[in-house]
């Protein structure tokens, strides 16, 4: 029997990340079976990817508001409500509460560690009271997926299902791809490239990494979205090309020698799956997502998360490419991703 799938997602990037095309490879697919699949996002003026992903698409939505979710969600007639993030999870909801809709939350950021009991407490609320109705919860990550049992969700509402990104896209470059991204960032080939990401300074450790940088060897820092105080940090340190906005950052991964992620919390970061499945080795924090991450890849070291851990690191690690690329790109590619959501709507 044919399904109707809304995906409702508080996504607001102007660029497509790599949660979009995970989405329209899921909606070309479902298409393909007969069913139809949809998407509501946060309204963003200036993105650049609306366009192109409505086409492949049953429908597709921009909302500004709360009411305007659940006023095109009622509209849409659906069968399954898939909320991705947390900030429509209301609305979202109540919508499909109110059509007898099969509800799915799909968790993709972490549960911030030593809350408050007030904060845990709606927390638990928001989970095992308005959620009592979610057919299922979908964690990134194995530990995210422990957090929601110990707020009290029963394992079997729980589904670990690993993010996935386009390995079309995300691969390793060859030797002329490599000299030409570099080139148009005004990189030397002698240049030793850092690339980070870090558009919030506590949550990915910015501090952490221009203390490293301190005591690290001479490198560019390849920084996208960086608040102005961390532009000023790392400036004052080392070389730092900073990079407000990127459409496509498959390039920026051919430019650099090593991804550095100090993150203090994460969940399952896209950045770090697009660096190993484009071949690019990544210094991470020792922490359980991007251990669990490690787990299945080669090119990750994990180190504590302090300054000169990460400062050694940086000395030590500049090998340009990682070993074993191909097994890396085929559990984290976009065929078992969808396949996996597919078993998802037929349980």
């Amino acid at each position: 029997m044919s399904q109707h799938i809304v995906h409702v997602a508080d996504y607001g990037n102007r660029a497509p990340g790599s949660f979009v095309p995970a989405i329209v490879a899921l909606a070309n697919e479902l298409h393909l079976a007969g069913d139809r699949c949809s998407l509501i996002v946060k309204r963003v003026d200036d993105a650049v990817w609306h366009e192109a992903a409505a086409r492949s698409l049953h429908s597709f939505a921009a909302a500004s508001t709360p009411g305007e979710v659940f006023s095109q969600l009622r509209r849409s007639a659906p069968d399954v409500v898939h909320v991705h993030f947390a900030g429509w999870s209301f609305p979202a909801t109540t919508a499909a509460y109110t059509q007898g809709a099969r509800v799915i939350w799909h968790l993709h950021s972490s549960m911030e560690n030593g809350a408050g009991p007030l904060r845990r407490l709606a927390r638990a609320g928001k989970y095992n009271l308005f959620g009592a109705g979610v057919h299922r919860f979908v964690a990134v990550s194995d530990s995210l997926r422990r957090a929601m049992i110990d707020i009290g969700i029963s394992p079997k509402r729980t589904k670990l299902l690993r993010n996935a990104v386009d390995t079309a896209n995300f691969r390793p470059p060859s030797s002329a791809e490599r000299q030409r991204a570099r080139e148009a960032l005004g990189i030397a080939r002698s240049d030793r490239v850092v690339l980070y990401f870090g558009r919030d300074i506590d949550v990915k450790g910015a501090d952490i990494l221009w203390k490293a940088l301190d005591d690290s060897p001479p490198v560019v820092l390849l920084g996208v979205g960086l608040p102005s105080r961390a532009v000023a940090e790392l400036s004052a340190r080392v070389a730092t090309i900073a990079l407000p906005f990127v459409v496509d950052v498959a390039p920026l991964y051919w430019a650099a020698d090593v991804l550095a992620m100090p993150s203090r919390r994460e969940a399952a970061p896209y950045t770090m799956l697009e660096a190993l499945c484009s071949g690019l080795p990544v210094i991470a924090s020792n922490i359980a997502p991007l251990a669990e991450i490690a787990d299945q890849a080669s090119g990750v070291l994990l180190v504590s998360n302090d300054a000169a851990a990460f400062a050694r690191a940086l000395r030590e690690r500049f090998e340009r490419r990682c070993v074993e690329v191909e097994p890396v790109r085929a559990r984290f590619g976009l065929d078992r991703w969808v396949a996996e959501m597919m078993n998802l709507y037929a349980a």
